[in-house]
């Protein structure tokens, strides 16, 4: 790998739709969702999910002790290594889940080019 290589990671959180525009706009203004010479740039589909929160919990949405099953949104976006941890920090906060689901998943795709 050439030292002066980028490192990138994408982000995957789960969030309702309506989080869509913000969540996009605070990665954005933390330096994450670039792609070359463009930026606020991302991805998100509707999932089908399950979860079951403990006595423990206090959740958002769903009864506790029942699997729930419902809808929400999978957001993905690029980030460069040393945003990621301002990038977390920052989702993690403004997101309303008691758990925010955060993927953080390495991307390699300079090693094919």
């Amino acid at each position: 790998m050439n030292p002066e290589q980028t490192i990138y990671y994408k982000l995957e959180l789960y969030l309702s739709k309506d989080l869509i525009p913000e969540m996009i706009e605070l990665a954005t203004s933390l330096g994450a969702c670039e792609y070359d010479r463009y930026d606020h740039v991302a991805s998100y589909y509707e999932i089908e999910g399950c979860w079951r929160p403990s006595e423990r919990s206090n959740p958002v949405t769903g009864e506790k002790n029942t699997v729930n099953y419902g809808k929400e949104y999978k957001l993905e976006l690029r980030c460069k290594e040393q945003y990621v941890k301002a990038v977390l920090g920052a989702l993690r906060k403004k997101h309303p889940y008691e758990e925010a689901v955060i993927h953080v998943i390495r991307l390699d795709n300079h090693l094919f080019e």
